[in-house]
């Protein structure tokens, strides 16, 4: 049995982004030839090559894999199934999937007769699937050269024509003689064919190579333009208009792997499966050269599916790094002393500053959008605002009003009727009169009766959800479902919906939706009905016309009749729901919002794309007549559209700006004409304003380190800043994005997914890492990295998947293996003084403290937790002796003057972001947070990071 074959590589899949900053994020064990594709329900599907270690009737098969979370996870790999193949056919094999326009996909493959080449020539063929798994063969040969091997196709449809692309591989003998040699593939060019069907396909000219690049890859259709991803150092992707005339690419992806398959993503990033090279302990590792003795025999002279002169799609990137040039006042030294509950902090980066949001048209996450027809309404979420143009504006011109606010420049949270804390949503009467707002962090609905006259006019009746909640009569909701389980209280208010007469409100906690059949003319009159849907798990937004059409988007749908897996969906009835528990007409596999265009059609706004409809569907298979995926959007947690004047206007949250259309799009992927809040569509606000998502703090007391597992980025500021709202000096790109960071004032380390990267001296002229170990560490495998920390004596790692805390007694190396591993359930951040390594969990509630001393002779901890102490703590530290712990849900930092009064269970001594230890209430401001979920202490300061709804760092000085 040949000790080498495709049974010794793995899939790896990577997240690439359009800087080229790749995150690996799975791996498809001992497969090959991968491809992807997006199902019309918007899951994932791959297809390769599988050779299961101990199923024998599987072993090189195509097997076939879905994803709900945009390639995160996957379904365990099954064998495709197809109906239909002739007689004495070689089973599929070197799949490549195609959506098809009418929801199908179709998998074109290679076959043959003989499993030796040279006596069947391998040709193309195809098969069409309703579900991804099952096929129907589709009769005949779709390509085929005379005396030539046609096999590895890929294929895409390109403005209505199926463009397929098969290399060259030249004759059966020169095949056979390369894969006996196991010589480098030559470059030979490859055949380009065309089919307005997909079945009946005319050659056209061939296409050309590079002496060190193959046409073995995948080929995607994007916006007008088709991209290629080929095998060698390339540069990747190729791209061309015509399928004729093919160019490099502006922007260079790079992994390392071969035979790339692709499918782009929601958030605008690529998804890219390339077989990797052989996995160490195989003989096609030429570093080890040892054999895998779990192999199966197989005939690698003539599989078609073995590695053959495996080569690098592109390289292992290394980090980018730019300098910026940043100009800051550095913080001075300060004496330590003691902070105190409800102080204020003194400094903020990653924002405009306290209580400044930059002007008017500096957009903080736009995640709702209203209209009367004239007039446009956006709530500016985390500018705690609403602007108003008073007519549509037609490009990046200011608004006329603002509410939640006094004026455009201010952005602090509160409680007044003139006031707001993280609006969700915004809804307008078509006549103007009536505007409503759900203020989310107040638990409220704010109630405008008529159209405002000036900026920060108070509203005129509020709705409080703590004051709805309760018992109903009728039909409308109790305190028991209809299973009699007590009903969770109802809040977070996120999504709204007004057509003057009647108003739908969604609670997010509580998994309902408010109903007012009769516009409220009261504060907190009650609604007549509460909508609590079957499979509901976290509803945010409502999309209406008061009639025939009601549709609820939810953040973690969990479909009644299917799995257990949650995932964004939105349920939709074809009539106003009346009763608590009516199940939905019909389901999207997408979380959408939009509204009605004043001609009955209906535009829908998703985390990926835009649809658009000349009626409302009424069910969910009704195909849009124009589908978008614009250049530029980015969006998450604000998917909107409106039509105001004409003009089609959408949310594009994670880029703080508006897309606009001069009129209502007509063809597929048709780009925007402006945007407001930018200058234009593609412009990145976001990063231009030092924005930071999710930051992951260190320190040496003198510069500071700032990680985003988000962003994929590391800040470094070479001095302690001063000011607020102040860049940094270096900004590094990082391949994974790290979800902690840490230093013990000498070297610096940053982990995410299954990276580490170390600096052995701290990178404040911007050096590369001195290592950057993936996937193995002496034998140890990195799974999921979720925490690093660093002292004088170890290096600790946290794998959460794993469920270990690794221990090195030095700077891990790729063959050193630690020298313990600690059992942690679920374990998150870390952190060391050298005293104390401090364990937060990864959603739990209990924070584990080992002595230093003690690892390796004790290694039980401390424990400190207790009932309702911490609510989903994101991050603690030991430091200067006391015990600090970021209690993220509760949106405040509990600080022990002495560590071991935490340990023996004593109540924290000083509460950051609250009034005292029982305000848990989050806020924008000096004295408030925002689920803090990291931090850092440098003598006498104390650096806080808020998570996932703000992108503040906040700094609390001691008092002397």
């Amino acid at each position: 049995m040949p000790a080498h074959g495709p049974w010794n590589n793995d899939v790896d899949l990577f997240r690439v982004d359009t800087s080229g900053a790749s995150t690996k994020v799975h791996s498809f064990e001992r497969a090959g030839v991968p491809t992807a594709a997006r199902m019309s329900d918007g899951r994932l599907i791959a297809a390769f090559q599988h050779f299961p270690k101990d199923d024998q009737r599987n072993f090189d098969r195509v097997a076939i894999s879905f994803s709900d979370d945009e390639g995160l996870t996957w379904t365990a790999p099954r064998p495709m199934n197809i109906q239909g193949m002739e007689a004495g056919m070689a089973r599929p094999f070197d799949p490549t999937l195609v959506p098809l326009p009418d929801g199908n996909v179709r998998m074109y493959f290679t076959s043959n007769r003989s499993p030796d080449f040279r006596i069947s020539t391998p040709k193309i063929h195809s098969a069409f699937s309703k579900d991804g798994l099952n096929y129907v063969f589709e009769p005949g040969i779709r390509f085929a050269v005379e005396g030539r091997i046609t096999i590895d196709c890929a294929c895409a449809l390109h403005k209505g024509e199926f463009h397929l692309i098969v290399p060259d591989n030249g004759t059966a003998a020169q095949m056979q003689q390369e894969m006996q040699s196991r010589s480098k593939p030559r470059a030979l060019g490859a055949y380009h064919a065309i089919s307005s069907d997909g079945l009946n396909f005319k050659r056209i000219d061939d296409l050309s190579a590079s002496q060190s690049n193959r046409w073995l890859g995948n080929v995607q259709s994007e916006n007008g333009t088709m991209f290629f991803w080929g095998t060698g150092p390339g540069p990747w992707p190729l791209t061309s208009v015509d399928g004729k005339q093919w160019a490099a690419s502006q922007q260079s992806m790079r992994i390392t792997g071969a035979d790339p398959g692709v499918v782009k993503l929601r958030d605008g990033s690529w998804l890219i499966l390339a077989t990797s090279p052989p996995r160490r302990g195989t003989m096609g590792n030429d570093r080890l050269g040892q054999t895998d003795t779990n192999s199966r025999p197989m005939n690698v002279a003539t599989n078609p599916s073995s590695t053959r002169g495996l080569q690098e799609f592109g390289k292992s990137p290394r980090v980018q790094i730019r300098p910026i040039q940043s100009n800051y006042r550095s913080a001075p030294p300060t004496a330590t002393g003691r902070f105190a509950t409800g102080q204020p902090a003194d400094l903020v980066l990653g924002a405009e500053g306290f209580n400044r949001s930059g002007g008017s048209n500096v957009f903080n996450h736009p995640t709702g959008l209203a209209t009367d027809g004239h007039s446009l309404l956006m709530t500016d979420r985390w500018n705690n605002r609403v602007l108003i143009w008073k007519t549509a504006p037609t490009g990046n011109t200011p608004p006329d009003l603002v509410l939640g606010q006094p004026d455009f420049d201010q952005n602090r949270s509160g409680v007044g009727l003139d006031q707001m804390n993280w609006p969700g949503n915004v809804a307008i009467a078509p006549d103007g009169n009536r505007i409503a707002v759900t203020d989310t962090n107040n638990d409220r609905i704010l109630i405008w009766n008529s159209f405002p006259k000036k900026s920060g006019q108070a509203a005129d009746l509020v709705l409080e959800l703590d004051k709805l909640n309760g018992d109903f009569d009728g039909n409308a909701a109790s305190r028991f479902d209809s299973g009699r389980r007590p009903m969770m209280r109802m809040s977070w208010p996120w999504g709204v919906w007004t057509d003057g007469e009647k108003l739908a409100v969604v609670a997010t906690h509580g998994s309902a939706v408010l109903l007012w059949n009769q516009f409220p003319s009261t504060s907190n009159r009650r609604p007549d009905a509460v909508l609590r849907p079957e499979g509901a798990g976290t509803p945010r937004n409502v999309t209406s016309d008061g009639k025939t059409f009601f549709a609820v988007s939810d953040h973690n749908y969990r479909d009644p009749a299917g799995s257990d897996l949650s995932r964004p969906a939105t349920m939709v009835w074809n009539r106003w729901p009346t009763e608590a528990e009516v199940s939905p007409d019909f389901v999207w596999r997408e979380w959408l919002k939009g509204s009605f265009t004043p001609a009955r059609g209906l535009v829908m706004a998703g985390i990926q794309s835009v649809f658009i409809w000349d009626k409302a569907p009424n069910g969910a298979n009704v195909d849009p007549q124009v589908f978008m995926r614009p250049e530029g959007y980015r969006n998450g947690d604000g998917p909107d559209a409106v039509v105001a004047q004409g003009r089609l206007y959408v949310c594009n949250y994670n880029r703080a700006n508006l897309l606009g259309w001069n009129s209502l799009p007509t063809r597929d992927h048709q780009p925007p004409d402006f945007s407001v809040g930018s200058d234009t569509p593609s412009q990145d606000t976001w990063s231009e304003r030092n924005f930071i998502q999710n930051p992951a703090l260190a320190s040496d007391g003198k510069s500071l380190f700032v990680g985003s597992d988000f962003d994929r980025k590391l800040f470094v500021w070479k001095n302690l800043p001063d000011e607020s709202g102040v860049a940094p000096d270096w900004v590094f790109d990082l391949p994974e994005g790290p979800w902690d960071i840490g230093t013990d004032g000498t070297r610096l380390a940053a982990v995410g997914r299954d990276t580490i990267y170390l600096w052995d001296s701290l990178p404040l002229e911007g050096e590369q890492p001195s290592r950057t170990l993936s996937r193995n560490v002496g034998g140890t495998e990195l799974r999921e990295l979720t925490g690093v920390a660093l002292d004088s004596k170890y290096f600790y790692v946290a794998d959460r998947q794993a469920g270990a805390v690794h221990v090195w007694d030095k700077s891990p190396d790729s063959n050193t293996p630690p020298i313990l591993s600690l059992e942690v359930e679920n374990p998150g951040r870390l952190s060391s003084d050298g005293k104390y390594l401090v364990v937060s969990p990864f959603e739990s509630h209990d924070i584990l403290v080992y002595p230093v001393d003690e690892l390796g002779r004790d290694n039980r901890p401390y424990r400190v937790s207790g009932r309702g102490l911490f609510n989903l703590p994101g991050h603690a530290i030991a430091a200067n002796g006391r015990f600090i712990v970021a209690d993220r849900s509760n949106n405040r930092v509990q600080v022990w003057n002495d560590i071991r009064d935490a340990i023996a269970g004593h109540p924290a001594d000083v509460f950051l972001g609250a009034q005292d230890g029982d305000d848990r209430r989050p806020g924008l401001s000096e004295r408030k947070m925002i689920m803090p979920g990291s931090l850092a202490y440098t003598p006498g300061r104390l650096w806080v990071g808020e998570f996932k709804f703000s992108t503040r760092i906040l700094r609390f000085t001691e008092a002397p």
